[in-house]
């Protein structure tokens, strides 16, 4: 009970020692490390303290138990007088001449009552050792609760810990920065944001032309953000702060096809007999319901897929090599309503590719197809038998007449008679008499 009582307050005065040279160490770091060698110094007595202090407890635990010696510490610790438990022993490690050993066994057995009368835990309390045992759980605490709450001070710990190594400066690999490494699209936008920090943070930029400046992030909320754009060079950039850093993280650009050309075959609605027309551009007007074949040419690297974005839906494209270096595809749109659309493509980069939407926009106009009107009039509704009438006809269409005809029924007929009226092809108001 002694040893362990000794190792422990040796034990717990070392750690509360150690802590509060650790706890100097970090002070020093979190300000600045104005003073590195003496941050270094603190930070190594604490590990040779601990180191030595760790020792004694050792030695004191696991030292040779003498019983002589024991004994008489407990007789001078209970004030017993005339060596009632060391003079048994100590005979019989060393017999006295003319002492027999019967009166050494009786010595022995009066001892052994006399030490099992004794009360170890209040001959040896543990009460003096718990101010130490207070002290040194004290300090782990706060070390320990000051670390979980503050990313700063954890990274100090680590310093003062391990003072010889190349670490990181305060903070180091502990503030988490988003997005992360990206890659982008020449002329997109890069977003930084950090969350839940209360001191102010700034960005350290660093572009693939040498070029270094620093931008600080605007609060928004519990978000601190910043948009960094258009980008049309590499970069690699962290977010800083009073003892934080993230870690560097990259923007990379990509490689994007161009958009050689961009042809559409307009194909009216069967029922109008009007013919497919052929044109340039994305942009067209067309009746509702008619489809749009749309022929695309891309240059330079080669897209993985692509897509058609028309008001929220992709529509496949099927993308070929051409034999002239570059690649085509196509796809077909059914234009019932008024489009807006654009190219998607996804190119090489990143794990798993990157999305990009050329900047282009287009917009197909559908003009809904009205009913044809018709009408006709005649000079007298009341003639004689034999009189010729004139009858005036009007028709038309806002997008062609096919036919139009005038149906004519009299008394005693079984079916009216129909007759037609010539209509020029492409005809959209006819007038006939």
């Amino acid at each position: 009970r002694r040893r362990r009582q000794r190792a422990a307050l040796a034990l717990a005065w070392t750690v509360a020692g150690a802590g509060l040279l650790v706890a100097a160490a970090m002070a020093i770091d979190l300000a600045g490390d104005p003073l590195p060698w003496l941050r270094v110094g603190l930070a190594a007595a604490a590990l040779l303290g601990l180191l030595v202090g760790t020792g004694v407890a050792l030695r004191r635990l696991l030292a040779t138990w003498e019983r002589l010696a024991t004994a008489r510490a407990i007789e001078r610790d209970t004030g017993q007088a005339g060596e009632p438990l060391s003079g048994p022993l100590s005979l019989l490690d060393r017999p006295v001449a003319g002492h027999s050993a019967w009166m050494t066994e009786r010595s022995l057995a009066l001892a052994a009552v006399a030490a099992d009368a004794l009360d170890v835990r209040r001959l040896l309390p543990w009460r003096p050792a718990v101010p130490a045992l207070v002290v040194a759980t004290a300090t782990v605490l706060v070390l320990f609760a000051t670390a979980v709450a503050e990313p700063a001070a954890r990274a100090a710990i680590v310093r003062a810990v391990l003072p010889w190594h190349e670490l990181p400066a305060p903070g180091d690999e502990l503030l988490v920065a988003e997005p992360g490494d990206t890659w982008l699209a020449p002329g997109a936008s890069q977003p930084i944001a950090v969350h839940g920090q209360a001191v102010a943070l700034t960005a350290e930029l660093a572009w693939s032309d040498g070029q270094r400046e620093t931008r600080e992030l605007r609060r928004d909320g519990q978000v601190q953000r910043l948009v960094l754009g258009p980008l049309h060079r590499d970069l690699r950039w962290r977010v800083r702060g009073p003892g934080l850093a993230s870690p560097w993280h990259s923007a990379t650009l990509v490689a994007v096809p161009r958009l050689a050309s961009l042809a559409m075959q307009l194909e009216p609605p069967g029922y109008t007999g009007l013919p497919a027309e052929r044109v340039q551009g994305g942009d067209a007007t067309v009746i509702s319901g008619s489809e749009a074949a749309i022929d695309i040419v891309l240059e330079g690297p080669a897209a993985a897929t692509a897509a058609l974005v028309a008001d929220g839906r992709e529509v496949p494209v099927s993308l070929a090599r051409s034999p002239y270096g570059g690649q085509f595809g196509a796809a077909r749109l059914r234009v019932a309503a008024d489009l807006a659309w654009h190219l998607r493509l996804i190119v090489a980069g990143g794990p798993g590719g990157v999305v990009v939407d050329l900047p282009q926009r287009w917009r197909l106009h559908a003009i809904p197809d009205q009913p044809p009107e018709a009408s006709a009039s005649v000079d007298c509704a009341i003639v004689a038998p034999g009189r010729a009438v004139r009858i005036s006809v009007l028709a038309s269409d806002d997008v062609a007449l096919a036919s139009a005809w005038l149906e004519l029924s009299g008394e005693g007929t079984a079916e009216p008679v129909r007759l037609a009226l010539p209509v020029p092809a492409g005809t959209r108001r006819l007038e006939a008499a």
